[in-house]
């Protein structure tokens, strides 16, 4: 298949460092939050602080979890200037792109070019998440930095008590307290918005995976099976009916187009599925880091009333541990993510190559023989690639550029140029239940005709696996 001719270097191994030392840091932070907390315990066990409790243990604890909101600030810094960076160059690609005349193709249709496409969406990505970014850079590296300054003040105040200067002590003490409430109040909000903002986002994404899972579940029958009368443009596609009744009249070779679009499309419902899972399980952290934001609010205000004592204290403190905690617990859930999707890409890259140098003919038998590649969205990706060749437009660019006809007719079976031409169809509509519309199907056919599978094949990977966005916008 020409695919695999395209993909020649394995992808790289995932870079795990960064996410490594996010997960390290978060977990020691939370280690010293819990070690704050149970002094917060202490003190309302004594009733007041007496002295008994050495400030070395007091100020230790403090200045450890303000070293990690320093480095915390640092790292959030650099993350959305990386970011932003990265924005910016879509950002110009894709004006660069916009700018270029495309035009309709050779035959007066209107389509959009791949490059176009792909780059459109990640300017998407980038825009869906830069307010979220935005706020969060407010809140960690800006916030937390002046909260982290204010609780050195307020470990000043903690020594100079103890050295005997007691009124800088008291005076250093009730800035702190102030000052330390009012910001817990603004790091509270923030939370509180990018949680809404986030659970937006989530609930968009989550809706539209079910939206498309449900229109390929509407092309099966109630045992299961794919009907390909169903696969059909808008509704009132009679060429495409016409054309499968024509095909089934000719031999086996429809039932074996039909059981790889159901191998397909199961693929893609599961995947849907997937993604639509996950993005459940974060709109239900967006709701969590909203709850947290509004306690954070409610004792930061109740502090600065001056209500509450020492145990509102206490239950700041222990909501910081557990938002900590949980922060370490996601962050370790990406480490592990991203190291198994990296292993994920790697074993599709291989099942790739396996059936790369094989005819179309054979890779679309392995498929529906051996569970392995079923369960490939690779493997489907590059396989629809073969399907969405050898149409009108590569035809007219072989003949343009002086080439013999694709020998791709020859490879697919009984059903000669006929079956490919209804694999063609067939894989069109399959797209368009997808979330595709033509215009992005015809760029990603000229992609395949003008030698640039790598790219096609890319596109319909994540169409594939459902996490292409703007297919399901």
């Amino acid at each position: 298949m020409r695919v695999s001719k395209r993909l020649n270097a394995a992808p790289p191994p995932p870079e795990l460092g960064a996410d490594a030392a996010l997960a390290a840091g978060y977990t020691c932070w939370a280690n010293s939050a819990g070690g704050g907390t149970a002094l917060h315990v202490v003190k309302l066990a004594k009733a007041e602080y007496d002295g008994n409790i050495s400030p070395d243990a007091s100020s230790g604890i403090a200045e450890a979890s303000n070293v990690f909101a320093f480095a915390e600030a640092v790292v959030t810094w650099a993350m959305f200037v990386k970011t932003d960076r990265s924005g910016h160059k879509v950002k110009a690609s894709l004006d660069e792109l916009e700018r270029a005349p495309s035009g309709p193709d050779e035959f007066g249709r209107d389509y959009i070019p791949a490059e176009l496409d792909k780059v459109r969406q990640d300017w998407d990505d980038f825009k869906n998440r830069r307010g979220s970014a935005i706020l969060t850079l407010l809140r960690d590296g800006v916030v937390q930095t002046m909260k982290a300054m204010i609780s050195t003040v307020v470990v000043a105040s903690v020594w100079a008590g103890e050295y005997g200067i007691e009124v800088l002590g008291k005076v250093l003490e009730g800035i702190g307290a102030v000052a330390g409430a009012v910001l817990s109040l603004l790091c509270g909000a923030l939370h509180a918005v990018v949680g809404v903002l986030d659970f937006f986002r989530f609930s968009k994404e989550e809706t539209a995976s079910k939206k498309i899972a449900a229109k390929i579940a509407s092309c099966f029958d109630k045992n299961r099976r794919i009907d390909l009368m169903r696969m059909v443009d808008g509704g009132n596609d009679e060429r495409h009916v016409e054309g499968l009744r024509s095909m089934g009249a000719a031999g086996n070779e429809l039932e074996h187009i039909k059981d790889i679009y159901e191998s397909f499309s199961k693929l893609a419902e599961s995947n849907l599925t997937s993604v639509s899972n996950e993005k459940n399980k974060w709109k239900w952290f967006s709701v969590a880091r909203f709850g947290y934001g509004m306690a954070a609010i409610t004792v930061g205000g109740l502090i600065l009333g001056g209500v509450g004592g020492l145990v509102l204290p206490l239950v700041g403190a222990a909501l910081g541990l557990g938002w900590l905690s949980f922060a370490a617990y996601k962050f370790i859930a990406a480490l592990i993510a991203k190291r198994k999707g990296g292993e994920l890409h790697s074993a599709e890259w291989l099942l790739i190559k396996e059936v790369g140098d094989k005819s179309l003919n054979d890779a679309e038998h392995r498929l529906l023989k051996e569970e392995r590649f079923q369960k490939s969205t690779s493997v489907a990706a590059a396989i629809l690639v073969e399907h969405l060749s050898g149409g009108k437009i590569e035809s007219r660019k072989r003949e343009q550029a002086g080439l013999a006809e694709s020998r791709q007719a020859q490879e697919v079976g009984h059903g000669g140029s006929g079956g490919l031409r209804m694999r063609r169809k067939i894989a069109v509509r399959f797209l368009i239940h997808l979330g595709m519309n033509r215009r992005q199907i015809r760029g990603i056919k000229l992609a395949i005709a003008e030698g640039r599978e790598a790219l096609a094949f890319r596109q319909l990977e994540g169409v594939m696996s459902g996490k292409y966005r703007r297919a399901m916008s």
